[in-house]
């Protein structure tokens, strides 16, 4: 048999990531930046690097940033993963992403007042694609698409 040893400096019962952190996207498995912050403190590390090789949404970098770590790189298999995680720690101006929220809305209305726009755009080269939205999405998400590859900013693009 095995002694289970319980180490209560890892138990964060109740808590959720948005305890301590903002989410921007809710992402499977998300490990709670405090467990990460614990590991560090347990070894005494307050400077460094820091490679992720399965980053998902971040929580690590989350975890390093709070214990001084300055430089870190990750990875995952899921770009959508490596999106989320470089959003959340990139700076970007707070007037600016309101201000293009602004353009963004307005021009989308101003482009679905006449429906005909629509088919002047292209759509996605997706396999199976209708499986999973209908043709009403695919289009919306297209407009979309269309309107965040207009913004010139690639920090504030990436977070829309």
């Amino acid at each position: 048999m095995y002694q289970i040893v319980r180490n209560k400096a890892y138990d964060f019962t109740g808590q959720s990531y948005a305890s301590v952190y903002p989410n921007l996207h809710k992402y499977p498995a998300t490990m709670l930046p405090q467990i990460g912050i614990e590991v560090f403190k347990e070894l005494n590390i307050k400077s460094g690097k820091l490679l992720d090789p399965y980053c998902g949404s971040g929580s690590s970098f989350a975890s390093g940033l709070e214990c001084g770590l300055t430089e870190m790189h990750g990875f995952d298999i899921n770009p959508l993963a490596v999106l989320i995680s470089k959003v959340r720690f990139t700076k970007v101006s707070i007037n600016e992403l309101v201000e293009t929220k602004k353009e963004f809305r307005n021009n989308v209305y101003e482009f679905l007042k006449d429906e005909k726009n629509i088919d002047s755009l292209l759509y996605p080269q997706i396999t199976n694609i209708d499986f999973w939205f209908s043709e009403e999405v695919i289009d919306h998400l297209i407009v979309i698409k269309y309107f965040i590859d207009k913004i010139p900013d690639k920090n504030i693009r990436d977070f829309f």
